[in-house]
């Protein structure tokens, strides 16, 4: 029978320390990386990123 992994596998590792925000402009929501402030990339289908906190 399957099993759901434990929490601590790594299924979220690369998103780790990003952060996202919306981009007025066209509407879309952004990822950023806090420590360098460089985008990581732009979401074309609606709504924000799971699993990617959100900047205040």
């Amino acid at each position: 029978m399957a099993k759901n992994g434990a929490h601590s596998d790594g299924q979220f590792d690369s998103a780790y320390g990003l952060r996202q925000m919306p981009n007025p402009m066209p509407g879309k929501w952004v990822k950023r990386d806090p420590s360098t402030g460089r985008f990581k990339a732009t979401k074309e289908a609606g709504g924000s990123f799971k699993h990617i906190r959100r900047e205040r």
